[in-house]
């Protein structure tokens, strides 16, 4: 599919969208078609055919249903689940999770279950040169208190 946005990212095309909306976020659906038609008309067949797919099952959705974005939203149904934990549309780095809350990667799991861990040891590290400082200043205070008596 040939994009039409030329150099501009995909946060600066969002907030184009978003003033053409009146402030509201655009859904993957009505971005997708901002960033691969120009004036409604897309650039190739394939693009084409996945916008008027997109616009026949938004027109199928419940009154007063809003297609948000999501794992289930009418992008991922036509255009397919995001890939690798990345949210499709949102820029370079911008994780699903960071879009929608979607349970992250078993990988993601394990590098924030590392970077947990690396945290709590040094924590407790902390914690115990803490004591260590405290039973000293205590040891000290007593040993002060009884050279008094």
């Amino acid at each position: 599919m040939v994009q039409v946005t030329g150099k501009k990212s995909y946060a600066i095309k969002r907030e184009e969208v978003k003033e053409s909306l009146g402030g509201r976020e655009p859904t993957r659906r009505e971005f997708f078609r901002a960033c691969f038609s120009t004036d409604g008309i897309a650039k190739n067949e394939e693009a084409a055919s996945a916008i008027d797919r997109m616009e026949e099952l938004s027109s199928q959705l419940p009154e007063g249903a809003t297609d948000e974005p999501g794992p289930q939203d009418v992008y991922s149904k036509v255009i397919g689940k995001d890939n690798n934990g990345i949210a499709d549309l949102y820029g370079l780095g911008v994780r699903a999770s960071d879009v929608w809350g979607v349970v992250p990667s078993r990988a993601a799991r394990s590098r924030d279950k590392l970077m947990y861990k690396s945290r709590c040891d040094q924590l407790s590290c902390e914690l115990a040169q803490l004591k260590a400082r405290d039973s000293q200043r205590q040891g000290l205070s007593e040993n002060a208190s009884s050279d008094n008596n």
